[in-house]
Order: structure tokens, then sequence, then C-alpha cells
């Protein structure tokens, strides 16, 4: 089903709107075209985005450009913008970052029309391009964006896709308008929305050299953590019984998880990495026998193998390139990227990530909080704000990880899960799409004890939810194609 837009602004606006509508369109699963006014068919319903104050048509949905977010935009300098504001919107309490005296009064009646004065457009723009990281300084010990510096965290919405709400509240004004949504097409089939299980593999085995350290120096000798004694001695007979590296406790959680997905029936991405590029990598073979093993049980299956670069690679193009061809030296084209350590600079990991030829990035969302970083459950294509044109690469957002509810939130098994699938909810409301990622290490007994267990009600709570559970590639590519 087509989609009329009316584009009545001039640059940088411009290129906005149309980046904006075409994401727009891509969710609605209609095909959007930008016309001429006087071109729009007798009738038709469609979506101006304009600056000029003329008549409006009867079928017309027109946003009026803000001011304040042209300037803001423009100056490319400011990392938020000076008013935002919660407002009631078609019913909802919905964010406006560009609360200028126009948007005061929302919605107000022309004639035969309505005209929207709050700038849905420049809003969704602020978010999906990641303006705010963009531009601010704030960074974390990764030189990470902290989702408490997003402005998000600052009106408590890091569980709300307020992009996707933007969304709906459009598409509810375009059927006011007499645009047929019900038509448009799904693109997982009776599914409405979808989730695509992931697994960052950094470690293949629990027991290195300062692991072992670990646990007998630290640990058991100089009791680190403050352990009763019977503790500690549980502790380290329960390390020299799985000392062996068949016993492993990484490895024999890695195949706890592959087991539990083909019970479940579900695939997944399974990220692997090939390289090291700073302490904070473990390195890895995927040459000897047990990497070896693994990527033939996950080729042999249904799953997708990503690749997981290391640390200095997300400003690195290079170390990238290097060691995106040594992964596909081994499994073919790889399709795939997610950062370790979720080191994203935008837009200067997508501009390499693209160049390389990847079809998608899973690395979009927050190591401190769980929740929506670009503020939308969907597939999108990301935007180069240097150039200022969107880029071929697209966007899986990442919803939850459980490292975040471990070493950050320090949330318990139990919590963590209420939360995802609180979030989760959110994504079948907004018939979106989303990653979730649970590290090949949660049947870990000695430090992840539990997490197996919120891995697998998540996985199951998804599919009584009905939703499309595949690779990410899967999901990514139905959505565009839809």
């Amino acid at each position: 089903m087509e989609l009329f837009a009316v584009i009545e602004v001039d640059e940088p606006m411009t290129t906005v709107a149309r980046y904006v509508m075409e994401t727009f369109a891509q969710w609605l699963g209609a095909e959007l075209r930008v016309v001429n006014r006087a071109l729009i068919p007798e009738g038709e319903p469609f979506v101006a985005y304009t600056a000029i104050d003329n008549k409006i048509a009867q079928t017309e949905v027109r946003i009026v450009q803000s001011q304040d977010a042209r300037g803001f935009f423009a100056a490319k300098s400011s990392a938020f913008p000076v008013r935002s504001q919660l407002m009631e919107l078609a019913g909802e309490a919905v964010l406006n970052a560009f609360a200028d005296e126009l948007s005061q009064e929302a919605i107000w009646k022309s004639g035969v029309g309505y005209i929207r004065k709050v700038d849905i457009i420049a809003n969704v723009f602020y978010f999906l391009s990641g303006w705010q990281e963009v531009f601010s300084r704030e960074r974390d010990g990764f030189d990470r964006f902290p989702a408490q510096s997003s402005l998000q965290a600052k009106f408590d919405l890091l569980h709300v896709p307020v992009v996707n709400q933007y969304f709906s509240i459009l598409e509810r004004w375009l059927a006011e308008a007499g645009f047929h949504a019900e038509a448009t097409r799904r693109p997982f089939g009776e599914a409405e929305f979808a989730l695509c299980f992931t697994h960052d593999v950094d470690y293949l085995q629990k027991w290195t050299k300062g692991i072992i350290y670990r646990e007998v120096v630290e640990y058991f000798l100089l009791n680190e953590r403050k352990k009763k004694l019977a503790d500690r001695v549980q502790r380290l007979s329960s390390f020299l019984r799985s000392a062996k590296p068949s016993a492993d406790p990484y490895r024999v959680s890695l195949q706890q998880l592959l087991d539990a997905e083909e019970a479940k029936g579900i695939s997944a991405t399974y990220f692997l990495k090939t390289g090291v590029s700073d302490k904070r990598d473990v390195r890895y073979s995927l040459r000897r026998w047990y990497g070896k093993a693994l990527l033939e049980m996950l080729q042999h299956g249904t799953h997708e193998i990503g690749l997981h670069p290391s640390f200095r690679s997300y400003k690195d193009h290079t170390i990238m390139a290097e060691e995106k061809h040594k992964l596909e030296r081994l499994v073919g084209s790889v399709k795939g990227v997610r950062q370790h350590y979720l080191r994203l600079s935008i837009p200067s990991t997508w501009r390499i990530q693209d160049s390389l030829g990847f079809l998608y990035d899973a690395t979009g969302g927050f190591a401190d909080h769980e929740g929506f970083r670009f503020g939308y459950a969907g597939v999108f294509r990301v935007f180069d704000i240097d150039t200022w044109k969107p880029m071929k690469l697209l966007e899986l957002p990442l919803l939850a990880m459980d490292g975040t509810f471990q070493s950050y939130r320090h949330i318990p098994p139990e919590h963590a899960f209420s939360i995802i699938h609180t979030l989760i909810d959110s994504v079948k409301r907004y018939r979106g799409a989303a990653a979730l990622l649970f590290h090949n290490t949660i049947y870990d007994t000695f430090d992840y004890a539990g997490w197996g267990d919120v891995f697998e009600a998540t996985v199951s709570v998804a599919k009584d939810m009905g939703a499309y559970i595949a690779p990410c590639h899967s999901v990514v590519e139905r959505w565009v194609q839809s």
C-alpha cells in the first residue's frame, strides 16, 4: 500500500523528513511516495511536513516544522534541546523534545482539517540518529554514552520506546484521515512482533591462569570476598572437580545453552571473536579442537554466526576488517556484528561497519541500563550526522543484556526476568523487533546461578506471546523486505 507524503521545508529538515518518513513507512509496512502537494490524488490521505501556512486538505495530516528544531539541527553543537517536556498527545503522555511556544497548543482545527504543532518528525530524528550521544561529552570508563545521561533517563523513559509512540500516534491520525492501516503488510506472518536471542561468546573456557589464581589465592586463601570457611571450601572443591577442560563451566554452559535452544525449538545468533586488541579481550581459537567443534555445531544447526569484534575495533577500520576476514574464511559471509563491551561511537563505528558490508549492527543498547537506547523497537537504517545522509547499514536495537543486571544494576535473576517481560510487552504493543543478549556463561553456577532459568523463562514467555523468534539476519531481512 502506498503512503503519500509532502515535504515543504528547507534543508537540513528536508533530509530529516524523508529519512523519518521512510522509517515510519517501513514500520507501517507501506511504500512511501514523496510528491508535490498538487499531485496527491483527490481524497487520498497523506502526511505533510511543512513550514508553509496554506489551506489544509480534508485528508491531510499536517505536522508543522518546529523552528527551534530546525535551528538546533542546523547548529550541530548541542546534545540536548533547550526545552523538552512531557505532554499529552492523542491520549498518551509523550515526550516532546522540542517544546517551543508553537507546540504548547498541540492540535488545532483549521477549516476542514487539523494542524499538529508537535514536531514528530524532529523528535524521531533526534533519537534515531543518536544525536544526544554525538554531541554529549558524557562517557563512562569504556568511552560509552551512559544511559543515565540520556534525555530518556531525565524523564524516566528508558523503558518506553518513544519513537514507536510517535509512529503509533501518526498511524492513528492517518486512520482518522481515511488511511486503511489494516491493509498494511506484516513482516513476520501471523506474529505481531519479533525477538532475536543472541549470545556474545567472550570466552570458550573459564579456567584461565588468571581465573585459577583468583579462585585459589584471592577467593580461598586471602578470602577477599569475606566468605565463611565452609563456603570457601565448597567453592574450591567445585573448582577442582571442574578443572578438566571437558568439565569447564563455560563449556558446559555453552552446551546447555545449545541444548536448551534445541529443546525450545528456536535458533539464535552467536557473535564470535577472532582477534585481540586489548587486555579486555580474551584470546581463543576457532581453528583448534574445541573452537572448531563449536563452529561445526552452529553451522550444522540453524543458528547464525556473527562477528564480535575486539575491544579497540569500534574506532579502527583495520582491526575490524581483519577480524571480519578471519571469521569469513572459516564460516563464509558474515552479515551481523555486535561490538565488544557494547562500544559504539556514533557515527564512526557505524561508518566502519557500513564500509565493511555488514547488513546490520546489534550493539544498540545501553550497557548500564536495559531499555530503548534509540527510543525504538524496530529495525532502522542508521544515519551519518557528519555527511547528513543515511547509510546502508541497519540497526537492530538491543533491548536488554544479562550483564546489565549482573554487573551494573545488581538486580537478582527473578526481578530481572520481570523487567525483561515488561520490555517484551512494549515490543509487542508497538509491533516491533529487538534483540536480547544472554552470554554463553549463563549456566555457570559458580558466578551466574539462576540466569539459565531466566533465559529459558524468557524464551517461553516470548513464544507464549506469539513472537517470531529467529536469528538476527532473518528478522532484519524480513523487516526490510515487507
